[in-house]
């Protein structure tokens, strides 16, 4: 019964972005904002208390997933200025998941085309993992159940977010083969375990300047060097990041 309200609760401040979000452009910062106050307006009509809604920026400097909660109910702000309804989403990790919350959702802002905001079950929107500087989720509203990732994977959202992060790599490297061996494409982080040198190089040469900048000169390493030629000095001197 909770469940079918707090859902009622969602769909009520969703129709209300969606108002002003065809009225005014609206930040990513400031949907957070609009989530927060709506919610907080009309939590009471759906028998939970304003005081409930927390935003987890108030208390520490880590990124909390998910950005709001409500009791044992919580919710991930998604945006975008594109006009289309998937994006990429938390780390599968989840070091920094708020412990109390037990049912997440999804409310996603597409400010793009004709601004819109829905809402999702978030265990029913993750679509897809991908990896840029660690493996990410992405997130589809609404989400299609043949896309459902965790269906996929076979294992539910539930049990796969209790997991350590060992056995969650398992399932990941299981699906991202299928995916490999479906589309024929290369996936860099599927090869076997390297060794610290070679993992060390791998990581160098995918860093952009700034970050490279940063080794090079703590390691001693003249700047008119090029990457190549940084890469063997760090090696031979048994240097790292």
């Amino acid at each position: 019964m909770q469940h079918k309200l707090f859902e009622k609760l969602l769909t009520e401040t969703c129709k209300s972005l969606t108002l002003t979000a065809q009225k005014e452009k609206i930040s990513s910062k400031g949907l957070e904002d609009y989530v927060v106050a709506t919610l907080s307006k009309n939590c009471p009509k759906y028998g939970f208390s304003s005081n409930q809604v927390s935003i987890s920026s108030d208390y520490t400097s880590e990124q909390i997933f998910p950005d709001i909660s409500i009791g044992e109910y919580g919710i991930e702000v998604k945006h975008t200025t594109g006009n289309k309804w998937r994006c990429i989403g938390n780390s599968i990790n989840e070091g920094h998941r708020n412990k109390n919350v037990k049912f997440i959702y999804i409310i996603y802002g597409k400010m793009g085309g004709t601004p819109e905001v829905k809402w999702g079950r978030y265990e029913e929107s993750v679509v897809h993992v991908r990896s840029s500087h660690r493996l990410r989720f992405e997130v589809e509203v609404p989400g299609k159940p043949e896309d459902n990732l965790f269906d996929k994977m076979g294992i539910s959202y539930t049990d796969f977010s209790e997991i350590d992060y060992s056995e969650k790599m398992k399932y990941v490297r299981k699906y991202a083969k299928d995916q490999q061996m479906k589309n024929n494409r290369y996936i860099w982080w599927l090869d076997e375990p390297k060794t610290t040198s070679q993992m060390i190089k791998d990581l160098f040469f995918h860093l952009n300047i700034d970050d490279e900048n940063i080794v090079i000169n703590k390691n001693g390493i003249w700047k008119n060097y090029d990457k190549e030629n940084s890469m063997m000095l760090l090696e031979k001197e048994g240097k790292n990041c």
